[in-house]
């Protein structure tokens, strides 16, 4: 597993202490002087929290979950923070992976276990190729105190977040290009929140795949306010900065 790979994994489950939520009997928790609270969740006897997907959708707070992740890239980096190695599985006759992750807090009333799928034959099938959950336990009982059912959601979300904050760290002052590899979510999400840290909007897209280079235009273009262009990696590499 490489440094990369570990950091945005420990900052994934930083960021999934608390499900950033907005309002709601949840809305009493916040964050304070640079660290991480996680009182969302207890261990109380006999409190179990089962948050579906179009909860956690409808609840999510973009601009603390910006905050949580930039706390789990701090706490990796001051070495307060535990993160047990990636266990990965291979399932070669259905094109599909999955892994499960793990991490911990120093101090922190959580700690996180998340199985995340890829299955890339699915959308031939209609399904959606990515899927999974995230469990909480109490780090002083041990007991379940949370099952998060976000489908894979909240993995897309906080892959686009930590992209969104090496831009912001390492991209120049000046921006006249963005350089897109592919057109799925990651695609869309990436340019969704580079926004709020850049305000170049002229995008290089490569995708080999007609079909899909096609859809992601038409539902993309339409929405997103960027002029989109249509390059080699190649190319694109000669005029984008990001």
């Amino acid at each position: 597993m490489s440094q990369r790979s570990t950091r945005l994994h420990v900052s994934f489950f930083l960021f999934h202490y608390q499900i950033p939520v907005r309002g709601g009997s949840h809305d009493h928790a916040r964050e304070g002087s640079g660290t991480l609270r996680d009182d969302l969740y207890t261990d109380s006897p006999g409190r179990r929290s089962l948050e579906p997907k179009d909860e956690i959708v409808a609840r999510f707070d973009t601009e603390r979950a910006v905050r949580m992740v930039e706390q789990g890239l701090i706490a990796y980096s001051r070495k307060t923070a535990q993160v047990p190695p990636i266990q990965n599985f291979r399932f070669e006759a259905s094109n599909g992976e999955c892994c499960i992750k793990s991490a911990y807090v120093d101090g922190a009333a959580t700690f996180a276990v998340k199985v995340s799928s890829g299955f890339y034959n699915n959308p031939a099938a209609g399904l959606p190729s990515n899927d999974g959950l995230v469990i909480l336990f109490s780090a002083k009982t041990g007991a379940p105190v949370a099952l998060l059912q976000d489908e894979g959601w909240l993995t897309c979300v906080r892959t686009a977040i930590a992209g969104q904050r090496v831009a912001r760290a390492l991209a120049p002052r000046e921006v006249h290009g963005i350089g897109i590899t592919g057109t799925g979510v990651q695609a869309r999400l990436q340019l969704e929140y580079l926004r709020a840290v850049t305000s170049c909007r002229d995008v290089h897209v490569w995708e080999p795949n007609a079909e899909r280079r096609l859809h992601f235009l038409q539902t993309t273009c339409r929405c997103s306010g960027s002029r989109f262009m249509l390059t080699s990696p190649q190319k694109a590499l000669q005029s984008i900065q990001i």
